[in-house]
């Protein structure tokens, strides 16, 4: 490979084509993975990822969904559901984000870390849903939780911190 690079010039370098979104298209190795785990040991919080930010101030819960739409239709990976297709795992992503954002009021006394972590454990369906799930868990009127968790088939630690700085 590097004697055909060798007197190679960047004007020589043909375009990377787009991969086509209207077909499913095929798992990466670390993918194909994790499905096949999925597949062999059932749904499991295992392969869970969660964050959270405590945002202190005035919410406008109303921009805050947006932000986070804007998040979630910019990465592919966060609108992909994995299904078979004629007996080979796909993925298939939709064309529009689809936000999956909880609302909870905690009550006077009610443990925040239990009900990050009940959110957490909970399981994803890959092949019906998308593997981001977001709680806003309010405090007080200017006191809320922001968790965010997402399965490993569609990101990594790095993404948690991808995310949460695009949002913020």
């Amino acid at each position: 490979v590097a004697l055909r690079l060798q007197g190679a010039s960047p004007q020589d370098a043909q375009p990377i084509p787009s991969a086509g979104r209207g077909a499913p298209l095929p798992l990466s190795l670390a993918q194909q993975r994790l499905w096949f785990l999925t597949q062999m040991e059932g749904a499991s919080e295992a392969y869970h990822i969660s964050g959270a930010v405590r945002l202190r101030g005035p919410l406008d819960t109303g921009a805050l969904r947006r932000a986070l739409l804007t998040i979630v239709q910019r990465h592919e990976t966060l609108r992909t559901r994995y299904t078979q297709v004629d007996g080979q795992p796909r993925q298939v992503i939709a064309p529009q984000a689809v936000l999956d954002l909880r609302e909870h009021v905690l009550a006077e006394g009610q443990d925040a870390a239990a009900l990050l972590e009940a959110h957490a454990a909970e399981t994803f369906d890959l092949e019906n849903g998308l593997p981001l799930r977001l709680l806003l868990a309010r405090r007080g009127a200017d006191d809320h939780l922001l968790q965010v968790v997402m399965h490993h088939i569609a990101a990594d630690g790095w993404s948690i911190g991808v995310l949460l700085g695009e949002f913020g």
